[in-house]
C-alpha cells in the first residue's frame, strides 16, 4: 500500500508541476492589406483651335475653295474617352458667280460629341460629330483625326443647310489644330 500511495504522490506532484508551467507564445498581428483601388484616368478638359482648308460645293454644284477656323472646348464624360464639346467658328467659301467672285462666310456655333482613344503613347485617335447653327444655316460635320501630344491633324466632312433645309454646301476640309 505504501507503494501505491508513493506512486499517487509522485503522479500528483508531477501533475502539479505541469499545471504550474508558464506557457509563452509569440503572438503575431494579422495585417489586412486592401487591394489598391484602380487609378481612375484623369478626366480632361481641353481648349482647341483648328484651321483648315479644302473644297466645298456651292449651291449650284460647282466646287469652291474654302477655309475654316474654329475655337472649341472638349470635356471628357467617362473613362472610355467619350467627350462633349462645343465649337465656335466659321467657313469661308469662295463662290464664283457667272459675273463675279463672291466670298461667303458661314458662321456657326454648336455642340460636338466625340471619342478620344489612345493608339500609342502621345498618339490619340479623335472622332467626332457636331451640329452648328447660324442665323441662316445649319451645319453638320463628321470628322476624325489624330492628336500627337497637343497637335491635331484630321479630316472633316461638312454639310450646310439653309434655314429652309435645302442642301446648300457640302465638302471635305483638312484641319490642323492645337489644344491647350
Amino acid at each position: 500500500m505504501k507503494k501505491v500511495i508513493l506512486l499517487l504522490l509522485i503522479i500528483l506532484s508531477y501533475s502539479a508541476c505541469t499545471q504550474a508551467q508558464i506557457i509563452e507564445t509569440d503572438s503575431k498581428m494579422r495585417t489586412v492589406i486592401q487591394e489598391p483601388e484602380k487609378p481612375k484616368s484623369p478626366h480632361f478638359t481641353y481648349f482647341t483651335a483648328k484651321v483648315g482648308g479644302g473644297a466645298l460645293t456651292d449651291g449650284d454644284g460647282g466646287i469652291c475653295p474654302s477655309a475654316n477656323i474654329e475655337l472649341g472646348v472638349m470635356r471628357q464624360l467617362n473613362d472610355h474617352g467619350l467627350y462633349l464639346g462645343g465649337e465656335i467658328g466659321g467657313t469661308i467659301i469662295g463662290i464664283s458667280n457667272k459675273t463675279e467672285n463672291v466670298d461667303s462666310f458661314i458662321f456657326s456655333l454648336g455642340p460636338t460629341l466625340g471619342i478620344m482613344k489612345p493608339i500609342k503613347e502621345n498618339l490619340n485617335f479623335d472622332g467626332h460629330i457636331g451640329i452648328g447653327w447660324s442665323p441662316t444655316y445649319w451645319t453638320a460635320e463628321l470628322g476624325g483625326g489624330v492628336w500627337y501630344k497637343n497637335y491635331f491633324a484630321g479630316i472633316e466632312i461638312k454639310e450646310n443647310l439653309d434655314v429652309d433645309y435645302n442642301f446648300n454646301v457640302f465638302g471635305i476640309l483638312l484641319n490642323l489644330g492645337i489644344r491647350f
